[in-house]
């Protein structure tokens, strides 16, 4: 094997080696973050439930005052 061989040879290697080490980096940072669409659906999810609750008390206070 020539020489220019054996360099091209490491080159590649080098380069394979840093591309795995940069997908693994990825990995690691989509794991440890939530994804935008769940946090969304759990906003959404929440401002619903805060809203059915406030609509319930108000029904409840508007039937309190009648019964009087």
């Amino acid at each position: 094997m020539s020489k220019s061989k054996k360099k091209m040879k490491k080159k590649m290697k080098i380069k394979r080696n840093a591309e795995i080490k940069r997908q693994d980096k990825r990995k690691r940072k989509r794991k440890n973050t939530v994804s935008p669409v769940i946090f969304y659906l759990l906003e959404r999810c929440t401002l619903w439930i805060v809203r059915m609750v406030h609509r319930c008390n108000r029904v409840r206070q508007k039937r309190s005052i009648h019964f009087r």
